[in-house]
């Protein structure tokens, strides 16, 4: 049986904190679950794209983390752990994306995934 592995996950997600209460806010929800942030991109004050190192058992504590701190989770691709390849410390690797969107929903602008 052939079964789909990744190397990489991706979630997408929102909130309307402000930029820098929002990026503080993610940091300290990644680092609570357990997650290290390998590094963090900015895209003209509407995204943020935090690399990830996370340890698989961790991978459901980092959602419910995320909503705790006011993040809305959009996608997340693949969509368990069993997809996605480990390496020897038993750690999986992705990105977050996290919008920002502000006070008004409808205004909320579309922004691709960032490959990663």
């Amino acid at each position: 049986m052939n079964r789909f592995t990744s190397r990489f996950f991706q979630v997408q997600a929102h909130t309307r904190l402000q930029r820098l209460e929002a990026v503080d806010a993610a940091r300290v929800a990644l680092s609570a679950a357990g997650a290290s942030v390998t590094d963090i991109r900015h895209y003209s004050n509407k995204s943020s794209v935090f690399q990830l190192l996370l340890p698989s058992e961790a991978w459901p504590e980092m959602f419910h983390a995320l909503m705790d701190a006011t993040i809305t989770i959009d996608s997340i691709v693949p969509g368990t752990t069993d997809e996605l390849i480990k390496d020897k410390d038993g750690d999986i690797s992705g990105t977050f994306q996290l919008l920002y969107v502000g006070d008004e929903s409808e205004t909320r602008d579309e922004i691709p995934a960032v490959p990663g």
